[in-house]
């Protein structure tokens, strides 16, 4: 069960970083065309973040959670904690960064080519705030996936404590004209 899990949690991590890459490739080539063209990419670029992104988020999260939960392995190691933290940031990240841009950008270049007035710098606007949000989602999950790769060993505040008595140990005897160790 565990490497089940495991095994969904990756490859749904890989949908959320893949959704998130086309639509920056999306917008990237959108950028260039003409209002009919650029509409149609911008709704494809929500289609893909409203049907791949957002499924893909559900199930790295329900898979991490209940991977945590399930396994005593994940209890108490600190990487494990740090991830479950940055759950929100995940969150936030894709429905304010990744989801509001996307829904905007399609409503916007809908609402032009519909011949509503709109300022083009409203769009402009959006683009910007959804190209940092999709950058900002693939550096996390690059960091999630990094922490699960490398799973780093965060030292308690007893350990630094220890050690910072030591190094002043250290030093009072090295003063004293003593060897130290």
């Amino acid at each position: 069960m565990k490497a089940s899990l495991k095994f969904l949690h990756e490859i749904a991590t890989v949908g959320v970083m893949g959704g998130s890459v086309a639509q920056l490739v999306i917008w990237g080539v959108a950028s260039g065309r003409a209002l009919p063209e650029k509409a149609l990419l911008y709704d494809m670029a929500l289609t893909i973040c409203k049907g791949l992104v957002l499924p893909s988020l559900v199930l790295v999260l329900l898979s991490g959670v209940l991977t945590m939960a399930r396994h005593k392995s994940f209890h108490n190691p600190e990487w494990a904690w740090i991830k479950l933290l940055m759950t929100p940031l995940v969150l936030e990240a894709t429905f304010v960064g990744v989801v509001g841009p996307a829904e905007s950008a399609a409503e916007l270049s809908q609402a032009m080519l519909a011949g509503r007035t709109v300022d083009p710098a409203d769009l402009a606007h959006t683009l910007r705030l959804g190209t940092f949000g999709l950058w900002l989602i693939l550096f996390v999950y690059a960091a999630n996936v990094a922490l699960a790769i490398w799973r780093p060993r965060v030292k308690k505040a007893a350990e630094y404590e220890a050690e910072a008595k030591a190094v002043a140990a250290a030093k009072k005897q090295e003063a004293a004209g003593e060897p130290a160790g």
